[in-house]
């Protein structure tokens, strides 16, 4: 171990190892003098005599050094000096290859630190590795859903595979005690929730067993932050009471403010679940259970799907329910996986761009530098450790760049959190942490040994000695009948096609998502949600007050058209009900989504009424119910038949018969990307109205005020209403589309500009080397069109060959983005073809802004150059 700390500081601290070594040969340099002048020597005869005879010094002490150090790593060290130094000296060069690193290192950097901390990394749970979510599901395991609290409590009582199954279930309430009542955000969570999540309160305790039973004294967690907003961090705050819709809630502690769980978001109120065994409607509680020791998740399938079948023979309404369990991190996780995994392919495209440019600089930068590297073979450099200064200046200008791309990728994750339009999950758990850095930092090395390879096989290949004799001439290396900087350009254009055809085909879907035909017209159209306190308004009291809220906003300035729905289009919230017609002996069925709506819905909306009548006021509690179907409902029970007066039987709460009054066209009711199914219109008597919807010719802003101030004159207890318009609701389902086309045109059209970039510096290179034959075609009679055309055939070939490997991988690469895309196929022609457009202009344009300079070459001049 002390000869190993020796030699390391004999090779990283040098000077006093010199010195000492300066000393003793001097000392033994004397001694031979001495002893010289001794036997009658003249002093000058004595001096020369002494150093015939004590050898060449320098060369004694460089065997010194190496017996003291480790050779290998001094010399790396001298490269490493000597490579910075030169880096220093062309600053320009170093500024574009640094900034060129750092955005591709950096992208790369911000992208993974998105996918690790979302896909890779596992939940900040205790054994996350056997977490389950258990969830209910359509025969089959398609159309996953929550569960119905019911069917939560049989899965709880029944399981044997999971040590504890826990509820949560998301949910607002009306907070009221405080100067302008307001909604709330609520979790509803079973006893056991906070054990299997690992989380502990700050103050007081979590809920008791007992706590989590129907009939309980109901008692609360607070959000930190919301306790801090609330009650100005209180520590006495144990014991008071929060008034949750109209119900006081004894608060029994405080959960952390970084707690949050799944897409449930800022929680503010945590309240205990205590389901119920007769809720079996409907599905909102999240189900998760912890494996027990030794058990598959297989395993735990295979019993829950048994259990199920035993719950589907004893309750009717469960009867097409099924189950599904799968682990909980995948859930959460959902469909960004494979999103954010191409994403990051796209960056690392950007990235291997960028290492071809680099490399094109360098070959460049090396070809300059034959002469040098003759010179120093000459003077006793080996070819490989040319070979290695060349590959350690490239990995230093990569490493410097990925220093810099690191703090460019700070940046960019601190902005993520903004991004709110649309859910990201575990988005506030990215962060650049030492695991990202030290990714980043292997990226780096190996950029920068990837782009460092063409430039050191081309002095791997060049016969230095030759270089001697002709100056400053410069070669071209081949690889496979193709210079490395043509294959490198044609690398830079392949990958590019590749980009731009991913950024082409989200184009298109933004496109086609933008001019869908929503069935309604949706410009022009306010909404306005209200949240009623339950205990005092029922369903009867609750459809009054939004009545004299519709008539409010009727008589507003810029109101035409008013009327009210318990949900808006677009929303997938609806609950599905069995149709049924008999006619002739033949059965016809099909399931449709209800909607529950009031008179003049379909004009507020800009519905088209396609035959029929729209609800009018005797409609409300006659039998048959009066109902509006679309075109896809009348298709699957009627065919052809006119449906106007035709009676279908159903299952609708304990109402057998539908009486169809009216035929509408079809609407988008679940998102804009899936096609509208069968739909059916219900009198709003029959549900709870929670919208009030209206035609103005104003902007939110404009009514805003006086929507608020007429829901505060009509109960002063009702928390404030949301306002918003249907373009908004369209706006967000655009929005994760929208985004994943911005992520994909930046990436695209940074690929593109550095391509573009890299065949201008080849074609600049060949005019470069070409000037004096050039020159001589000119003096020979050749016109300078002639030269044109010739340098953009060059150009021209690269661009071709590039676009044919490019078309070849984009067809392959942009299936991964299938599940991203609406209304047009992954190798869609026309889109294609426009990239190539686009790639074959930018390029060719780059082309010819460098072969101009070859119609500018004087022959006098070019006939004198070297």
């Amino acid at each position: 171990m002390r000869n190993l700390w020796m030699r390391l500081k004999a090779t990283f601290w040098k000077r006093p190892f010199d010195r000492a070594l300066d000393a003793e040969l001097q000392f033994h340099l004397d001694m031979q003098i001495e002893e010289n002048l001794q036997k009658g020597m003249a002093p000058s005869e004595a001096r020369a005599e002494a150093r015939r005879s004590f050898g060449g010094v320098e060369k004694i002490k460089e065997t010194y050094r190496d017996q003291r150090g480790f050779p290998l790593l001094d010399s790396v060290i001298q490269d490493i000096r000597f490579s910075l130094r030169m880096l220093r000296r062309s600053p320009g060069f170093t500024v574009v290859a640094v900034l060129t690193m750092a955005l591709g290192i950096g992208a790369n950097t911000a992208a993974f630190s998105v996918v690790n901390a979302v896909i890779m990394r596992p939940l900040r749970f205790p054994d996350p590795q056997r977490l389950m979510v258990i969830l209910s599901a359509r025969k089959g395991g398609s159309e996953e859903f929550l569960s119905a609290q019911g069917v939560y409590v049989d899965w709880r009582e029944r399981a044997t595979a999971f040590e504890t199954i826990a509820g949560a279930r998301a949910t607002r309430m009306i907070l009221t005690g405080v100067e302008q009542a307001r909604q709330v955000s609520v979790a509803a969570t079973s006893y056991g929730f906070f054990r299997l999540i690992g989380a502990r309160s700050l103050i007081g305790r979590s809920f008791a067993k007992d706590e989590d039973e129907v009939g309980q004294a109901p008692v609360a967690l607070l959000d930190a932050g919301f306790w801090r907003r609330e009650f100005g961090a209180d520590p006495k705050i144990l014991g008071r009471t929060v008034v949750l819709d109209e119900k006081p809630f004894t608060i029994i502690g405080v959960m952390p403010a970084e707690l949050r769980f799944a897409d449930f978001g800022v929680t503010d109120v945590w309240i205990p679940l205590a389901a119920n065994r007769s809720f079996r409607a409907g599905g909102d509680v999240v189900a998760i259970g912890r494996l027990r020791p030794g058990i598959t998740q297989e395993a735990s399938q295979a019993e829950m799907n048994a259990i199920m079948q035993q719950i589907r023979c004893e309750q009717q309404q469960d009867s097409q329910t099924y189950v599904v369990v799968k682990p909980l991190h995948e859930w959460i996780v959902g469909d960004v996986r494979r999103t954010f995994l191409v994403l990051l392919g796209a960056v690392a495209f950007v990235l291997l761009i960028c290492c071809a440019n680099i490399a094109n600089l360098l070959l460049a930068r090396t070809a300059a530098r034959q002469k040098e590297m003759a010179i120093r073979a000459a003077l006793g450099a080996g070819r490989g450790r040319l070979v290695r200064q060349t590959l350690i200046e490239s990995v230093l200008l990569s490493m410097i760049g990925g220093a810099v791309g690191a703090g460019l990728a700070v940046l960019a994750v601190r902005a993520v959190p903004a991004i709110r339009s649309f859910y990201i999950p575990r988005l506030d758990e990215i962060v650049v942490d030492h695991t990202v850095l030290i990714v980043a930092a292997a990226v780096a090395v190996a950029s920068g040994i990837l782009f460092g390879l063409a430039p050191a096989f081309q002095l791997g290949r060049r016969d230095l000695g030759v270089a001697l004799h002709q100056g400053d001439a410069i070669s071209a290396v081949r690889v496979g009948g193709l210079r490395i900087r043509n294959v490198l350009v044609v690398a830079q254009l392949a990958l590019a096609v590749v980009l731009l055809s991913g950024a082409g085909l989200m184009t298109n879907t933004l496109f086609r998502l933008l001019n869908v035909d929503l069935g309604f017209e949706r410009g022009h159209i306010l909404t306005i949600s209200t949240s009623l306190p339950y205990k005092k308004y029922d369903a009867t009291r609750s459809a009054e007050f939004v009545r004299r809220l519709a008539e409010e906003v009727s008589r507003m300035p810029g109101v035409t058209q008013v009327s009210a729905t318990d949900h808006l289009p677009l929303q997938a919230v609806l609950f599905p009900y069995d149709l049924r017609v008999e006619h002739a002996g033949e059965k016809r069925t099909c399931e449709a989504l209800a909607r529950h709506v009031d008179r003049n819905y379909l004009a507020v909306m800009g519905i088209p009424r396609l035959a029929g009548w729209d609800f009018e006021p005797g409609d409300d509690g006659r039998t048959p119910i009066p109902i509006l179907i679309n075109k896809a409902t009348a298709n699957a029970l009627f065919g052809r038949e006119d449906p106007i007066g035709k009676e279908i039987l159903t299952n609708y709460r304990k109402r057998p018969r539908f009486e169809v009054v009216g035929l509408v066209g079809d609407v988008r009711q679940i998102g804009l990307m899936k096609e509208p199914g069968p739909q059916i219109y219900l009198p709003l008597v029959y549900s709870t109205p929670r919208y009030v919807v209206a035609r103005t010719a104003l902007n939110s802003n404009d009514l805003s005020a006086a929507i608020r101030s007429s829901v505060r004159a009509l109960d002063r207890e009702v928390p404030a209403p949301e306002i918003t318009t249907m373009d908004d609701w369209f706006s967000r389902q655009v929005a994760k589309p929208r985004f994943y086309l911005m992520l994909l045109a930046a990436f695209a059209g940074t690929g593109l500009i550095l391509a573009a970039i890299g065949i201008y510096g080849v074609i600049s290179y060949t005019v470069a080397r070409r000037t004096r034959e050039f020159g001589i075609r000119m003096a020979l009679g050749a016109e300078r069109r002639d030269i044109l055309r010739l340098v953009l055939a060059v150009g021209t070939r690269l661009t071709i060959m590039g676009t044919v490997i490019g078309l070849a991988g984009a067809t392959a690469a942009t299936r991964l983005i299938s599940s991203l895309l609406y209304g047009v196929r992954p190798g869609d022609p026309l889109t294609f073809a426009c990239v190539l457009v686009l790639l074959a202009g930018v390029a060719l344009g780059a082309c010819y802004l460098a072969a101009r300079k070859a119609t500018l070459v004087d022959p006098n001049v070019a006939l004198r150059c070297e």
